[in-house]
């Protein structure tokens, strides 16, 4: 990588057991294993047949999806963001209609300050900031934060925050900390009442006591869902259980106690009941695995649930917003109805899952035979056609993302660069 360049990641997948280590060095952020690069060594892989490619791009740093269709972004250590456009089987840098706005954010006593970038459509606000250690040697608590400028379903327009450094280029995170924000003068003001936010061991604010994700914040009208395990210790492996809060104006109330995962959802109202709430569906543990439930926040109506699996959730699953994926036998479950699907010619070691916005194409990458051969795979429900693709470079894998429904996009290190494929699913 060059030499300006703060972080570097290295990422080893060891042969016998295909886990990935990620190591933080001095030069880049690293990637969470959610989204990971692997690296499988210097080894001879089969060469499938030629994918469908829209068109390839190099870049400097790595690219990551927005919450708008078809536009990607990428953030250099100097906290610049750019945006990127696919039109026309092309990805093109975005220079009309980029906007900017100076914020200052208080966090655990440092004092946090760069530049967003941002856009809007007909429908919607979409912007990013980044904070890196390189920018201000006076934060003392951050090394990486990211921001993400968005207008809410309620109208207000808001910053959502990361702080974890290690997921600084994951596609999909989860928000530990919220700002509103005036656009015309760059100030911000805490969304969640702190409370008795504790402090954990890094000398940071405890980062579980409220967390959010774009559809907790954003699929519940006027009322915003988040996450919090602010009333449990953290257990030795780093977990706690986690309970679902509703804010609604000022007032913050526990909803839902002891889920998994930050996931939920507005379910559909009782067709025998005369109430129009539909309630809430999460996930939470049962006897030998866990389930989907659908609790109608009534005590009259109780819940119900809609989906139960056996297995660990952690282990022997991988969820991809509304879907959840049985990897052992390529079973795809929708957790908004627990109906399942079964994949084609399913083959495939998954180490990240994703689905398409509507919900007719699986992508999934990870080993295949075996720990030397790395592939991507994708299928569709609809055609019933199966895709699968092993080729050297994808040895190296970055962000493998749907750009639209239909196409996919991947990245690996080309050189001191990037390259990004975008190519038919």
């Amino acid at each position: 990588m060059k030499k300006r360049t703060v972080f570097t990641i290295i990422l080893v997948l060891l042969a016998v057991s295909s886990v990935i280590l990620a190591v933080f060095a001095k030069k880049k952020l690293t990637q969470q294993q959610e989204n990971p690069q692997i690296s499988i060594g210097d080894v001879s892989t089969r060469e499938s047949a030629k994918q469908d490619v829209f068109c390839e791009f190099k870049h400097e740093n790595p690219l990551m999806k927005s919450d708008i269709e078809n536009v990607l972004y990428s953030f250099d250590d100097n906290g610049k963001v750019t945006f990127y456009q696919f039109a026309k089987n092309e990805l093109k840098e975005m220079t009309k209609g980029i906007k900017t706005v100076d914020i200052s954010v208080s966090m655990s006593d440092d004092e946090i300050n760069t530049t967003v970038y941002y856009f809007e459509t007909d429908k919607q606000l979409c912007g990013y900031g980044v904070f890196t250690s390189s920018m201000d040697k006076n934060v003392k608590v951050y090394s990486f934060v990211i921001f993400h400028l968005t207008r809410l379903s309620n109208g207000d327009t808001v910053l959502l925050v990361n702080s974890d450094k290690d997921s600084a280029y994951n596609n999909v995170r989860v928000w530990d900390d919220m700002f509103e924000i005036n656009l015309e003068n760059g100030n911000t003001e805490r969304y969640f009442s702190e409370r008795n936010r504790s402090v954990d061991m890094s000398g940071a604010r405890r980062r579980d006591f409220f967390v959010t994700t774009e559809n907790s914040v954003n699929d519940f009208g006027d009322d915003v869902l988040f996450f919090s395990s602010r009333d449990y210790q953290v257990t030795e492996d780093g977990s706690s259980p986690i309970d679902i809060y509703k804010k609604s104006g000022s007032a913050e109330e526990k909803v839902a106690m002891m889920t998994i995962d930050y996931f939920v959802a507005p379910g559909k109202p009782d067709p025998n009941s005369e109430s129009e709430d539909g309630g809430l569906l999460y996930l939470r543990t049962t006897g030998n695995g866990f389930s989907l439930y659908h609790d109608f926040g009534n005590e009259e109506l109780g819940g119900n649930s809609l989906l139960t699996l056996d297995g660990d959730y952690n282990t022997a699953y991988m969820r991809s917003g509304n879907y959840l994926l049985d990897k052992e036998n390529g079973v795809v479950y929708s957790l908004l109805d627990g109906r399942s699907r079964t994949l084609g010619e399913y083959s495939i070691n998954a180490m990240t899952f994703s689905v398409s916005e509507d919900g007719n194409t699986v992508l999934l990458t990870g080993t295949v035979t075996n720990a030397l051969e790395y592939g991507i795979y994708t299928y569709n429900f609809e055609t019933k056609k199966a895709s699968l693709y092993i080729k050297e470079e994808f040895s190296s894998l970055f962000n493998p993302m749907f750009v639209n429904n239909n196409a996919i996009a991947y990245t690996y290190p080309d050189g001191d660069k990037y390259k990004t494929v975008i190519t038919a699913p």
